[in-house]
């Protein structure tokens, strides 16, 4: 359990300030840090679920074709 608070922990900070294309207005600033946790968090979930359950394709050695950083899009930092 502490290792996954430490995790979601790392991914607050990570979110703090991050810009990405969202839908719909904006919201409040707590409420846009939490929809960038949740889309970061679905994102790394997502890929890590696709990879445990062998439904990613591997090289020979077992590692993904595509790491997660191949198919993260690229965020920026609001000024």
């Amino acid at each position: 359990m502490a290792a996954g608070r430490e995790s979601y922990s790392v991914l607050e900070e990570i979110a703090e300030g991050l810009d990405w294309q969202k839908r719909g207005p904006r919201l409040g600033p707590d409420t846009e840090n939490l929809r960038t946790q949740l889309m970061l968090w679905a994102f790394v979930h997502g890929y890590a679920s696709l990879f445990n359950e062998g439904r990613m394709p591997t090289k020979q050695d077992g590692e993904p074709v595509l790491d997660v950083l191949d198919v993260i899009p690229r965020f920026d930092y609001l000024d």
